[in-house]
């Protein structure tokens, strides 16, 4: 079983019984056929009874991953398990919304699900910075000295960069 939050997948198996088991290798793959290991975890050998493990997966981007779990015994044999899909959606998924557009004096900026703190700036057509700030959920800003346009707002977050634009009028 796979639970992704906040660009962290949780991966939780158990084992009734262990014959011989003496490690799990855990491999991720984003198109469910070029698999990279992750990590290892240690089995336990020889056991008659239930046996929970879990690893985390970290750092991920949003997207969608598939696990495997490779069982090594002692003796160098291995057993894959079935694949597991686990989707990473961040709060981050939703569009920045930037109203009104075009704008006379003030925009909002938003960003809907967004559950943290994000930079943002606000570049010219030409590449200059204008503005640069932090945004957790909605902001206004004046853009009353802003000389008629299109600018990109760009949102930089824990789950990743976005880029939008705006006509100033």
């Amino acid at each position: 079983m796979g639970i992704c939050e906040k660009n962290t997948t949780l991966l939780k198996w158990s084992t009734a019984t262990e014959t011989n088991n003496d490690y799990f290798t855990i491999e991720r793959s984003v198109d469910a056929l070029n698999f990279e290991i992750i990590g290892n975890k240690d089995g336990a050998g020889n056991s008659q009874q239930i046996l929970h493990y879990t690893f985390i997966d970290e750092n991920l981007k949003e997207g969608t991953y598939y696990y495997r779990l490779k069982q090594t015994d002692f003796n160098g044999t291995f057993k894959y398990s079935k694949l597991i899909v686990v989707g990473c959606k961040s709060s981050f998924s939703q569009d920045i919304l930037i109203y009104p557009n075009p704008s006379l004096e003030d925009i909002t900026i938003e960003l809907p699900g967004n559950n943290s703190s994000a930079k943002f700036e606000i570049i010219s057509s030409q590449g200059q910075l204008i503005y640069a700030g932090i945004i957790n959920t909605k902001i206004l800003l004046s853009t009353e000295k802003y000389a008629p346009g299109v600018y990109l707002v760009k949102v930089e977050s824990e789950f990743g960069t976005k880029v939008r634009k705006f006509i100033k009028n």
